[in-house]
């Protein structure tokens, strides 16, 4: 993987994760001075300039350049931004596709967007709504199959219930194959 790729997590000002980043992000962002990199040993802040000379003293992966070698932090912090984690609003095709990880949710096939549908659990002529908890991906095969009726009359088990999303970034952490250590020392819950 490109070290540039790497994740990076975000901390607003008050400490709490609102994001995940690229390195590369993280680095613009830390560089153009609108965060701090973190030591998450010692939970020191650093700006770019002190953060490249605490690089030489330390481990981890590093960059370079022509001029410099520094490491990639594994978390940062903002100067300014003290919001919350952006709340997921109502369900869109894109969100569901990335809830479900592209995955029918009654025979577990894994398919591109294309070849995918979204199925109303309760259809909407039964009084089903556009509602997070009614709404999941299937495959078209599963989709005409079902129909009209509700998984039980159609004897299709869903493979997990269908509900909200974690706010960011804690729904993009659940789809990492893991979570670097360093960073549950900031995340809560």
């Amino acid at each position: 993987m490109n070290p540039l790729e790497r994740l990076v997590l975000v901390l607003n000002r008050n400490w709490l994760a609102v994001n995940i980043a690229t390195a590369r992000r993280a680095i613009v962002l830390l560089y153009t001075g609108r965060a701090l990199a973190i030591s998450t040993e010692d939970f020191s802040t650093y700006d770019f300039d002190k953060w490249v000379e605490y690089s030489k003293k330390t481990n981890g992966d590093h960059i370079s350049s022509p001029t410099m070698k520094f490491r990639i932090p594994e978390v940062i912090v903002l100067s300014k931004y003290s919001g919350r984690a952006l709340e997921n609003k109502g369900p869109t095709r894109a969100s569901l596709l990335a809830r479900d990880g592209c995955t029918c949710q009654y025979c577990g096939r894994r398919l591109s967007p294309s070849r995918l549908t979204i199925d109303h659990i309760i259809p909407r002529s039964r009084g089903g709504s556009d509602d997070w908890d009614n709404l999941v991906v299937a495959c078209i095969d599963c989709n005409i199959k079902k129909g009209d009726s509700t998984p039980e009359e159609a004897r299709m088990t869903l493979i997990k219930p269908s509900r909200r999303p974690l706010p960011l970034p804690y729904n993009r952490i659940r789809g990492l194959n893991s979570i670097p250590s360093s960073w549950l020392k900031f995340l809560s819950g």
